[in-house]
């Protein structure tokens, strides 16, 4: 049996006045920052690992690290890097296709592009060609 096994014993023993929880220690953002997995992304789906004995591969770098093989050290912050620059290239990705389809919306509405201008008529297959382009990405 085990201190504080119960609610009673916790009360009688006064431990909430005696003791620091883990967790109020643990959630704080500098400490916080440390354990969480940098390359961690919510997932709103229920994911199914597979537990094919196949499937199952050792994670060296955690389950080995006491090991001299172990080439951990130092990666996190390549890791916190390579994640900070590919969210700013999404960013950036995102706010080109937003441009784009703009600029596209602004095209087509254009006055100039309904009377039949024979210049604009040359750039309809350029503007398919873009609405294309902003939609497969």
């Amino acid at each position: 049996m085990y201190s504080g096994d119960s609610e009673a014993e916790r009360i009688k023993l006064r431990l909430s006045e005696r003791t620091y929880s883990l967790w109020s220690y643990m959630n704080q953002p500098d400490v916080l920052e440390q354990w969480i997995n940098p390359l961690y992304e919510p997932n709103p789906g229920v994911i199914w690992p597979s537990v094919a004995p196949i499937s199952i591969q050792l994670w060296r770098e955690l389950y080995l690290a006491h090991t001299s093989t172990a080439p951990w050290d130092g990666m996190l912050s390549y890791v916190k890097q390579i994640k900070q620059n590919h969210t700013a290239v999404r960013k950036v990705a995102g706010q080109l296709q937003a441009q784009i389809k703009q600029a596209l919306e602004e095209i087509r509405s254009d006055s100039d592009m309904s009377r039949g201008d024979t210049d604009n008529q040359e750039d309809h297959p350029r503007i398919a060609q873009l609405s294309l382009e902003s939609q497969s990405t």
